[in-house]
């Protein structure tokens, strides 16, 4: 009996203690398999930490320079612009002028063939301090700048400074070179009024031909101007404004005739409109521009627009019920 329960508790405890070894061993392999875990977990997380860094630190590069590259534009751009402005400012105290001063304000852009205007303006001007001619170019165009500089001491020289692009909306994108050009006239008369001080400017366009009695009759319209509260400004521009463009003794044909080349006479030919609509057509069909201001066509005068097609000299005129624009 005695020797059964020795037996019984030799092999309990053997199993206790297989038991016992089993368990142990079983711990120190999950534990080692989770220190292995932890250990690849953090070399991976030590590994992304240093890509982080490396990109953050790329990123901060290249963010110092773009504000950097600005910088130095911004501050080249405000160089330029204070030398013109300091160069406009300059002017304020050579342009001698009084009352019956009449500025010439030339505006200009980036045509060298601006110099036939110019010519034209000092052949016929009559009087230097009566008639002081300002240029006021637009566009950054080093050759048309030597242009109007090799004039010297004839005429002013000023630059608009803002260079700037223009947001315009989508739909008004062709439209862009037109808003330019009005912030350039904004610049230009402001200056003109406000700080040179002219009480009376005549606009020029840089591609302009000028007749002989230019300033005579910009004098002479003057005093009406300052009396007739009435009127806001003088025009001598036309168009159509030549001794060859009288028309209404030109044959008619129509629109079919002129394109196919059918018309077997010379010189001049009309083409009769007799709405908006027409035209409208009339120009989109050989190419003119087709829109309206205050209902006043594109080049018109009275109605008529004139051009060259094919070597031959065109008018689109109204019918005789034309009885003048109608802005609506």
């Amino acid at each position: 009996m005695r020797q059964n329960q020795c037996i019984a508790f030799f092999i309990i405890s053997s199993f206790l203690w297989v038991a016992l070894i089993n368990y142990y061993f079983n711990i120190n392999s999950n534990a080692r398999k989770l220190q292995n875990k932890l250990e690849r977990d953090l070399s991976e997380f030590e590994l992304t930490l240093d890509e982080s860094e490396n990109k953050a630190e790329s990123l901060l590069k290249e963010a110092i320079s773009i504000i950097n590259n600005r910088s130095s534009d911004f501050s080249a751009s405000s160089k330029t612009s204070s030398t013109e402005e300091s160069k406009n400012s300059e002017l304020e105290t050579k342009i001698v002028h009084d009352e019956n001063s009449i500025a010439i304000l030339v505006i200009s852009c980036n045509r060298v063939k601006v110099s036939r205007t110019l010519d034209q303006l000092i052949k016929y001007r009559p009087n230097k301090e009566r008639f002081p001619i300002i240029v006021s170019q637009d566009c950054v165009h080093e050759p048309t700048s030597r242009v109007i500089r090799s004039y010297g001491k004839e005429l002013y020289h000023v630059h608009q400074p803002d260079q700037s692009d223009i947001r315009v909306p989508p739909r008004e994108k062709k439209f862009k070179g037109y808003f330019k050009i009005a912030r350039h006239y904004k610049w230009a008369l402001n200056l003109t009024f406000n700080r040179y001080n002219f009480s009376t400017t005549v606009i020029i366009e840089d591609d302009l031909d000028i007749s002989p009695d230019f300033y005579e009759y910009f004098a002479a319209t003057l005093p009406i101007l300052r009396k007739d509260t009435s009127l806001w400004c003088v025009s001598a521009w036309n168009d159509n404004g030549k001794l060859e463009l009288v028309v209404y003794n030109s044959p008619i044909v129509n629109i079919e005739e002129l394109k196919m080349n059918t018309i077997f006479t010379k010189g001049s030919v009309r083409i009769l409109y007799d709405s908006k609509e027409k035209l409208k057509k009339i120009a989109k069909s050989i190419g003119l521009m087709d829109d309206f201001k205050s209902g006043v066509p594109r080049t018109a005068y009275m109605g008529i627009i004139s051009f060259v097609y094919k070597k031959r000299r065109v008018f689109i005129t109204p019918d005789w019920s034309f009885k003048g624009y109608e802005p609506n």
